[in-house]
């Protein structure tokens, strides 16, 4: 995961964790903090703040709530995620409603997609290897 960012950046999202959503202190303390990977907290991403961060799985988590279905939030959300994605991040959004009803789904997810990426460079070793011994 590419960490760059201003100062003022890590200063608001130090100021972000210490604010934390009722939902993103469930889903943190409650869940990711205890995934055997390292996760992050409102991580800087070159010029942005994502909610939770996993650079070992390239895997980005965000929250939304309600003022993300907004139509200006929702484009600017948009185009953050194309960037992130073109760094070769995957970008899950929940609601934050999902957390409060469908918490253990929303960490399924999660975990399954964090094994996932994390067993992908391994699994293309291990074809390559099955391929090019034919």
């Amino acid at each position: 995961m590419v960490l760059r960012g201003s100062g003022a950046l890590f200063e608001r999202a130090r100021e972000l964790r210490q604010n934390a959503t009722k939902q993103e202190n469930h889903l943190w303390y409650d869940f990711l903090k205890h995934r055997p990977e390292q996760w992050y907290r409102q991580r800087v991403i070159v010029a942005y703040i994502v909610d939770f961060g996993c650079p070992k799985a390239m895997l980005v988590v965000e929250l939304d709530g309600m003022h993300h279905a907004a139509p200006q939030q929702a484009a600017y959300d948009a185009e953050r995620s194309a960037y992130l994605m073109s760094l070769g991040l995957v970008v899950l959004r929940f609601q934050n409603n999902e957390i409060d009803e469908m918490f253990f789904c929303v960490c399924e997810k999660i975990a399954t997609i964090s094994d996932v990426r994390q067993q992908a460079p391994r699994l293309l070793q291990i074809e390559g290897a099955v391929a090019s011994g034919d």
